[in-house]
């Protein structure tokens, strides 16, 4: 496969391995509902809130979110 058309990824030079992953720019900041912060979990990867903000019951940014939490993903 044409590394220049494999989704997620951007060729940088001659030979078919040499790409980076594309990235969204940019961040996805999750706020709790009730709007009073009492701290900031940051994580610094790709992953960008894919959906309406509604994290699944039970998983780490729900608990976190449930807590007072706000969730920030900033690509590196």
């Amino acid at each position: 496969m044409d590394t220049r058309t494999r989704q997620g990824y951007l060729r940088i030079g001659p030979e078919p391995d040499r790409r980076i992953p594309r990235v969204e720019t940019g961040y996805s900041l999750l706020l709790p509902r009730d709007g009073h912060v009492v701290g900031v979990v940051a994580f610094l990867d790709s992953r960008r809130n894919p959906d309406s903000g509604t994290p699944v019951e039970g998983s780490f940014d729900a608990e976190a979110l449930k807590r007072g939490l706000a969730l920030l993903h900033v690509p590196p």
